[in-house]
């Protein structure tokens, strides 16, 4: 019976793992409006070189803190779900609006 209990209490450590991984994997909406919103100009400012777009581009990681794989599986995750994409675009839509009424820094 104690064998079962420690077989039971391992697997489900085990199981918190991956549920709390799998949490972190999707970037919060408000973090990932900000990172797809550099992720888009990096990609229209490089467009016309791959190997800079992908340098530029790991940067814009960094700076965020989120790997690639993460931006990925956050799209994935909304790609799931049309209802969310919607929600994320209308948050994302005032975000950049607000980004467009700030003055500009020289």
């Amino acid at each position: 019976m104690n064998l079962i209990l420690k077989n039971l209490v391992v697997l489900f450590s085990f199981t918190m793992l991956i549920v709390s991984c799998k949490d972190k994997a999707v970037i919060e909406e408000e973090e990932f409006a900000k990172l797809y919103y550099n992720v888009l100009l990096t990609q229209e400012k490089f467009k016309s070189d791959s190997t800079l777009l992908k340098k530029e581009q790991e940067k814009v990681f960094l700076k965020f803190g989120v790997t690639e794989k993460q931006y990925y599986s956050t799209l994935t995750a909304y790609n799931k779900d049309p209802e969310r994409w919607q929600e994320f675009f209308e948050y994302f839509k005032s975000y950049t609006d607000t980004l467009q009424k700030k003055p500009m820094r020289r």
